[in-house]
Parts: C-alpha cells; sequence; structure tokens
C-alpha cells in the first residue's frame, strides 16, 4: 500500500471532513425516500441546508435567511409571528430520525440537525464501540480517493451482528423522541408562559378603567379637527359641511379595536364626538380619548405631559419632547402625497387626571394609521409587551406615555415600535 493511501486511510473518519460527493450521493438518497418524495417543502429545506454546508456558507444558516430563500418570505418579516422556519425544522428532524431508523439505512452517511441550530451535522455512523466500521471506512475511502486513481487494499470486513445493530437502532430512536419530546414540552411551556406574562401586563395597563363601577366614555374626534381652513358655506362646500362632524376613518379604526376588548371585558361603554363632551362628562367616569388635532381634551391631557403633539409648522407636525428642547421624535407633512406617507406616530398616555379625578386613556395619532395603530397597541398583548419588558419596576401604578412609529410597507402597516417612553 502506498504512504499516500495510508495517510487517507488511518485518520478516523469522523474526524475528517465527509466529501461533497457523498453528501450530494446522500441527499439524493433521502430525496428518493418515502419520507420526503412528498414533500416539496422539506426537499428545498434539506438541499438548502446541506449545499450551505457544502460551500462553508454557515452565515445563511439563519431563520430570517433560511425564511427568505427557502420559503419565499419578504425580508422585513416578523419572525416571532411567523414561525414557519421553526416548524419547517422541527419536522425535518423528525423525517430525519424516521429514516435513519429503518434498517437498510443505518450505515449510511448521517445527516442531523441539531436542536437549537440550523447547521447541519453530517458523520458517518459509528459502531457501539465507537470504532467505524471497516466496511463503512472502505466505502468512505473510495469517495474521498474517488479523482485520483490508487489502488486500495480493502481489509476484511468484520461482520456487526444484526441483533446489536438493531438495539443500537433502536436506542437512538428512543433518544431522539425523548429529546423532541422534551424541546417540544419546554417549547410551549415557555410560550404558554410568555402568553400568560403578556396577558398579565396588558391587564394591569388596563386595570384602572376596567375596575371603574362607572360607565367608560369614549370620546372620539371628528374630521373638524383636520381642516386646515375654515369651510365655505356656498353651494358647491354644501356636502362637505354636512359631513363636518363625521368621524375620521382612522378614528374609527380605533374605536372598533377598544370597544372589542371593552366588550371582552363586560364593559360597555358609551360614545360622545369630541366637540360635545363637556368636563362634566369627563368627570362623571374613566374615559378614553381618541384622536390628536381632532379632539382637544386629548390636547388638553397633553399640556402637562411629556411628549405631546405640536406644529411644527403650517404644514408640518410633529411629536416633540418638552424634557428635551421640544426636539421632534417625529415628524408628519400635511401637504405630501398620500402614496409617498411612509411613517405614522401615536402618544398612548394613561394618567389620573387631577382635573376630571378620573382616569384617562388617551390615543393620540399623527399621521394616516397614528389612532388606529395606537388603539392595536393597546388592545395586542404581544404589542404591548414591547413597552413592558422596558418599563421600569411598579410602572403599573404610575402614569405612562408611550410613544410609537408605524411604518406602511406595501400598503399595510408594520407592527408598531416603542421609541419613546416615560413613567412618572
Amino acid at each position: 500500500m502506498s504512504a499516500s493511501t495510508e495517510s487517507v486511510l488511518d485518520v478516523p473518519f469522523p474526524s475528517r471532513s465527509v466529501a461533497s460527493d457523498a453528501i450530494y450521493h446522500q441527499v439524493d438518497l433521502l430525496l428518493a425516500s418515502s419520507h420526503f418524495r412528498n414533500s416539496k417543502r422539506h426537499q428545498r429545506l434539506l438541499t438548502f441546508l446541506t449545499q450551505k454546508h457544502i460551500d462553508g456558507d454557515m452565515q445563511s444558516l439563519k431563520e430570517r435567511v433560511i425564511g427568505i430563500e427557502v420559503f419565499d418570505r419578504k425580508p422585513t418579516y416578523d419572525l416571532t409571528i411567523d414561525p414557519i422556519v421553526r416548524g419547517a425544522m422541527a419536522d425535518l428532524r423528525k423525517r430525519l430520525a424516521l429514516y435513519y431508523s429503518e434498517a437498510p439505512h443505518s450505515s449510511e452517511l448521517r445527516i442531523e440537525i441539531p436542536v437549537g441550530s440550523y447547521i447541519p451535522h453530517i458523520h458517518w455512523p459509528e459502531l457501539e464501540d465507537g470504532n467505524t466500521s471497516s466496511e463503512i471506512a472502505v466505502a468512505k475511502a473510495k469517495l474521498v480517493l474517488e479523482a485520483t486513481p490508487i489502488p486500495v487494499e480493502t481489509p476484511d470486513v468484520t461482520t456487526v451482528p444484526a441483533v446489536d445493530r438493531s438495539r443500537t437502532v433502536r436506542r437512538y430512536l428512543l433518544a431522539a423522541v425523548v429529546a423532541c419530546v422534551c424541546a417540544i414540552a419546554i417549547f410551549f411551556m415557555y410560550r404558554m408562559s410568555e402568553t400568560q406574562r403578556q396577558n398579565r401586563d396588558l391587564a394591569s395597563f388596563w386595570k384602572p378603567l376596567w375596575n371603574s363601577e362607572n360607565e367608560i366614555l369614549i370620546c372620539a374626534g371628528t374630521l373638524n379637527g383636520i381642516m386646515h381652513e375654515p369651510v365655505v358655506e356656498n353651494d358647491t362646500w354644501n356636502h362637505v359641511t354636512r359631513t363636518r362632524n363625521h368621524l375620521d376613518p382612522n378614528v374609527g379604526a380605533a374605536l372598533v379595536s377598544v370597544s372589542s376588548l371593552l366588550g371582552a371585558q363586560g364593559k360597555h361603554p358609551y360614545m360622545r364626538i369630541a366637540d360635545t363632551t363637556t368636563l362634566p362628562d369627563l368627570r362623571r367616569q374613566p374615559s378614553i380619548l381618541i384622536g390628536g388635532f381632532n379632539n382637544q381634551w386629548t390636547v388638553r391631557v397633553q399640556s402637562n405631559m411629556r411628549y405631546r403633539i405640536s406644529r411644527l409648522s403650517p404644514d408640518a407636525s410633529g411629536v416633540v419632547d418638552t424634557k428635551n428642547g421640544d426636539a421632534p421624535l417625529g415628524t408628519f407633512d400635511f401637504s405630501a402625497p398620500v402614496n409617498s406617507i411612509s411613517k405614522s406616530y401615536a402618544i398612548i398616555t394613561r394618567l389620573n387626571d387631577p382635573l376630571t379625578g378620573q382616569y384617562v386613556l388617551s390615543l393620540a395619532g399623527l399621521g394616516s394609521y397614528g389612532n388606529s395603530s395606537a388603539a392595536e397597541f393597546v388592545t395586542t398583548p404581544a404589542y404591548f409587551a414591547l413597552f413592558a419588558k422596558q418599563a421600569p419596576k411598579g410602572w403599573e401604578s404610575h402614569n405612562v406615555q408611550v410613544v410609537i412609529e408605524t411604518s406602511l410597507v406595501e400598503g399595510k402597516t408594520s407592527p408598531p415600535k416603542v421609541i419613546a417612553f416615560e413613567v412618572d
């Protein structure tokens, strides 16, 4: 036997990189099996993972990249809302385990995806004593040296008793099943506890209003406040004057979200237009103020708070920080074309109002979707958790202001982003 041939066979194969030809061959066997033959999704996923492994491109073996490349998700898709990669990977691990549990495949090249990772672990199987089967070693040597026609002396093949091999496979399969069950149980326990915590935080935010024995008043802004110039009373504008007290659609969407949450808690709020709401009305019960400039009661509430919506110019407004020289956190240009608007903002304020002696929740939007985004934020546990995770301990008993930003992507609003908050 030549020296070059011995240097290849003397090194244990599990410590060497598996030849790419061997990996391609094994992938073909897997894809042709009953476990993968009818699943285009898992065929595509397995092919992607193994190809990136062969290319040494481990940076691409991440959840977001897999979601984009394999499952055609958009680059901006939300991993917390769309767990398609995690679900497909769990199913892929199960299919691989079932394939290798079958006796005809127990000595084939192993492709495994460890739990908690997306990087394939590719290796030749070992016997119970830890030594690589000589029969497998010969096969691997042929694959590694396939390009070089060097004669290879085939050592005697030690036959592995079928009973021992079957026991080993059963033990590996049982261990894999137990590991999968434990991982799934831990995952669902975590998700359950996370969901419970999010629901508890949102309930703490609403508790002062829910605990009131009086009905809750919803005070909604109208279209009046968003008109820059007075409406001229003539025939041409008569149809506009008749709609002056109609709800802003953005306010209407917020009203539906808030009313649904209150209804689920057995609360039956009643609504009044901001222009017809009086201070005595606000003193009788807790209130929810929806709207920015089109709700004068929102403007009053914000007048003594850190964050407020303010006019920056005749055509632009912004969310300003009064403790930082009225620095704008976000701006909105009313003169810009509608199709060029990409961001909306909102200030959520919950306080024990000293003027009315009641709790007030203000949802003040700035932009096309500001009010409805604010309502989504305070009615969706997962969104509200974006604030609760950052808030100081004991925030539940204090006045709270949260500033959020929402982007418009392909005509749809993105999940909100918390850009500032104050717990007073």
